[in-house]
């Protein structure tokens, strides 16, 4: 009796010692991993058609560097940086012809303090100084001062820009004095989506040398833009938008004319 309570206690043992050997080799299932967010895509314009305008954007390779903006209505700007990726030189052409160019003066930061403009004169293939104009700006590196000078010796100036930002930091209004008594004062309202121009380097500054619009979205899309002085000036927009939140179409209504862009855009490589 007692050789049979030996072994079902041995039994009993090597049960338990099985059990416990099983137990301490099974593999712990893997606790469920979150998915990984995808970082946005970052889109930079390459082209806006209209039914009768259509301007293409080119860039310096892998970057946001705009190095050409053309239209085909015989337009077209040029732009050129330093060995140190600064801004160097704007220039206009009109069906292939020189007529103007901007030089930019940089700080150590990068920041253009200076713009001096000229004239060109195809026939003789020179350049005449026509006036200059500076910039200031606030902690985020927003422009909030443009005076422009004419080419004098006492530097005349002729006109400034005081510009205000929303919280969103989008432009909300310029104060324009035109020396040495006139003033008026520009209003502007945006979306919240992601600006046509949003990743476009230096883009505010073209704002001022080339009259296309979606430059100024450098934040989010301008809706609306209002002349005190000239109502007839004001202009409103409206957008259709893609899958990554960016303007797909654009319809501009200003002066009883109606104009819609359709716009491309392509990835920008990170």
């Amino acid at each position: 009796m007692c050789s049979l309570k030996n072994h079902l206690y041995l039994f009993m043992l090597f049960t338990l010692l099985f059990t416990l050997s099983c137990k301490k080799h099974k593999p712990l299932a893997k606790s469920p991993t979150p998915e990984e967010k995808q970082p946005d895509q970052v889109l930079i314009p390459v082209k806006l058609e209209a039914s009768s305008l259509v301007i293409t954007l080119k860039y310096k390779e892998n970057t946001a560097q705009l190095i050409a903006i053309e239209s085909n209505d015989g337009h077209k700007i040029a732009i050129s940086y330093n060995n140190k990726l600064q801004l160097s030189v704007l220039e206009k052409y009109r069906n292939n012809q020189l007529y103007y160019a901007a030089y930019y003066e940089t700080n150590a930061q990068k920041l253009v303090l200076r713009t001096n403009q000229f004239e060109h004169d195809p026939i003789f293939n020179s350049f005449t100084p026509i006036g200059f104009y500076t910039l200031d700006y606030n902690g985020q590196q927003q422009i909030t001062g443009v005076k422009y000078y004419g080419n004098s010796s006492t530097d005349q100036l002729l006109r400034s820009y005081s510009l205000a930002y929303s919280s969103s930091q989008n432009l909300s209004a310029n104060t324009v004095a035109i020396y040495p008594n006139q003033t008026n004062q520009l209003n502007y309202s945006f979306d919240n989506k992601k600006g046509i121009a949003s990743h476009i380097a230096e883009s505010w500054l073209f704002a001022f040398e080339a009259e296309y619009w979606f430059l100024l979205s450098s934040v989010n899309n301008i809706l609306s833009y209002a002349n005190q002085k000239t109502p007839a000036e004001n202009t409103g927009f409206s957008y259709e938008y893609n899958t990554d939140g960016y303007p797909s179409k654009m319809t501009i209504t200003g002066n009883k004319s109606t104009q819609v862009f359709k716009i491309t855009y392509k990835t920008l490589q990170q």
